[in-house]
């Protein structure tokens, strides 16, 4: 637990995987409505936006929809992600300092962060294109080989893409160097960031899955024809249910992201004494951002064999289990003729 210092901030301390999880639903515990209204006040406009734009979009009919409706539906997709995570990292990161913020104070404290992080979100995008790119090109000279930069790739994507938000977002810096630095940031707690990863995956599963199914059987059960009637008002229930949803299970990952930022810089960047020596009121944009670095260390290294390791393994068993799951298909189609 945090105790408070001379100055009434409370001192961080460093968690373990487990103490990640629980303080992350510890937080959205105690501040649920203000973190769902943040992603309500965009994600409503967004939906019902992509609603007129795609109507049939969350009943899978895409094949009449335009190609420049489906752009239009990705921007407001890639808006609504920097407004939406950006505040809900500042919420997140204020509340550990017992500091509450109301839905407008997250979004006016972090408006002119924005630009950066749409930046550097788009770059660290084009960056992961322009690696793949490389390994398949690579793929085409060295065959099998080219599956080994495969791991150096996704090490990098799965260390940098999580704390970028917090990193342009609570950090005075810009675009050029908040990559390396979200990077060298996450690779310290590598494999926290992958299980957190996959437990929120999980999670967003089940209950997704659970109401998708069941907003299945309530269409079936009407007898209505969802490709024709969109605006059945049946359908538009289960829609805004949906939507319900992801607006519930959003806030989730970035207070993780925004705790596993704090825990690593309260691990090796002292981050206590930084804050102690400088008022209550210090945010973390007052302080001077250490540099980060794109290279390698050998615990990398040992990491990145491990990961190719699984990937190579989960891609031989997934291909094997699609592989008997067509045959079976194949056989059971020649077995009805």
């Amino acid at each position: 637990m945090e105790q408070p210092i001379p100055s009434g901030r409370p001192v961080l301390e460093p968690m373990t995987f487990f103490g990640i999880l629980e303080r992350t639903f510890a937080i959205y515990r105690d501040q649920f409505w203000t973190l769902f209204k943040i992603v309500a006040v965009v994600g409503i406009p967004v939906a019902i936006l992509q609603y007129i734009l795609i109507p049939n979009q969350s009943l899978n009919s895409l094949e009449q929809t335009t190609n420049g409706a489906l752009m239009i539906s990705n921007i407001l997709n890639f808006i609504q992600a920097i407004l939406v995570y950006s505040a809900l990292t500042y919420a997140a990161s204020e509340s550990l300092f017992g500091r509450r913020v109301s839905m407008g104070e997250a979004y006016g404290a972090i408006r002119n962060r924005f630009g950066t992080v749409g930046c550097g979100m788009i770059l660290f995008s084009l960056l992961i294109v322009i690696f793949f790119i490389g390994v398949g090109i690579l793929f085409g000279f060295l065959r099998t080989f080219a599956v080994l930069f495969i791991g150096p790739v996704l090490f990098f994507f799965i260390a940098a893409s999580p704390l970028l938000v917090p990193v342009l977002t609570l950090e005075s810096i810009g675009v050029g160097t908040g990559i390396p630095r979200a990077y060298g940031l996450g690779k310290q707690r590598f494999w926290t960031i992958v299980g957190i990863g996959v437990v929120f995956f999980i999670v967003g599963f089940i209950i997704l899955f659970t109401l998708i199914s069941a907003g299945g059987l309530l269409i079936a059960g009407s007898g209505v024809r969802a490709a024709v009637d969109p605006l059945n008002p049946l359908i538009l229930m289960v829609t805004i249910i949906g939507a319900l949803a992801q607006f519930v299970l959003t806030p989730l990952t970035p207070i993780a992201t925004t705790l596993i930022y704090y825990d690593v810089r309260v691990r090796n960047e002292n981050l206590n004494a930084l804050l102690e020596a400088r008022p209550a009121d210090t945010r973390l944009t007052d302080l001077e951002s250490p540099v980060g670095s794109l290279g390698f260390t050998g615990q990398d290294i040992r990491n990145i064999l491990i990961l190719t390791g699984i990937t190579v393994i989960g891609g031989i068993l997934l291909s094997n289990t699609i592989m008997a799951f067509i045959n079976q298909l194949e056989r059971a189609g020649r077995s009805g003729i």
